[in-house]
């Protein structure tokens, strides 16, 4: 008699369980429909805005009709033990130590020093 009471109160607390399970997914199934709809609000503002901001960059593009030319010193370099002058940017010039390298402020400055200009700045 003890087993039967036993077994008719577990299922009692599994039906309770069951019942709080059920409750606690139409509430989260409840929110997930919130998030849904809040998404899609979200995601149509969104576009909406960045519809704003495309018009706004095109206007501002086509309000700017002025050219500036702008021109980059190149960095003349070479090497203490060399015989060549070199951009910065050249691969030999790239393969110099640091504590061997020397910049020139033109290529003239080092040409008057010795140094003959390599391809990389003909």
């Amino acid at each position: 008699m003890k087993k039967n009471m036993k077994i008719a109160q577990s299922f009692a607390h599994v039906k309770t369980d069951m019942a709080q399970l059920y409750t606690h997914f139409q509430e989260m199934h409840a929110r997930v429909a919130e998030l849904e709809e809040n998404n899609l609000r979200l995601v149509s503002a969104m576009s909406v805005m960045g519809e704003v901001v495309m018009a706004n960059q095109r206007r501002q593009l086509s309000s700017k009709k002025v050219v500036r030319k702008v021109s980059f010193k190149k960095r003349i370099v070479a090497s203490k033990t060399g015989t060549k002058v070199h951009t910065e940017s050249c691969a030999y010039a790239k393969n110099i130590k640091a504590f061997k390298k020397v910049d020139f402020a033109s290529i003239a400055a080092a040409k008057k020093v010795g140094f003959k200009a390599c391809k990389c700045l003909k």
